[in-house]
């Protein structure tokens, strides 16, 4: 029972820690997106033409794109937690 608790802790603490490395990638990501949407609008309301947004536009839709690649490949390299550990029978 002993080798079962202590399993159990292992796993909530590396859930945890998973957990927090999840929130970092996110939050990364949406600063990303909270930089690109910023620089989208200086870079807008700069805008003197028709083509000067449509540049705005799509360097937008490029940050945007770049960031969410960066974020899934941060994602995918977090480990996996496996199967929860089995309590032992009784008795």
């Amino acid at each position: 029972m002993a080798a079962y608790k202590d399993a159990v802790q292992a796993r909530n603490e590396a859930a945890k820690a998973l957990q927090s490395a999840r929130k970092i990638i996110l939050d990364s990501f949406k600063n990303a997106l909270d930089k690109a949407n910023s620089d989208f609008a200086t870079a807008r309301s700069a805008a003197k033409s028709a083509s000067d947004k449509q540049i705005a536009n799509a360097a937008r839709k490029a940050a945007i794109a770049t960031a969410s690649a960066i974020r899934d490949a941060a994602l995918s390299q977090l480990p996996d937690l496996g199967p929860e550990p089995t309590k032992p029978a009784k008795k």
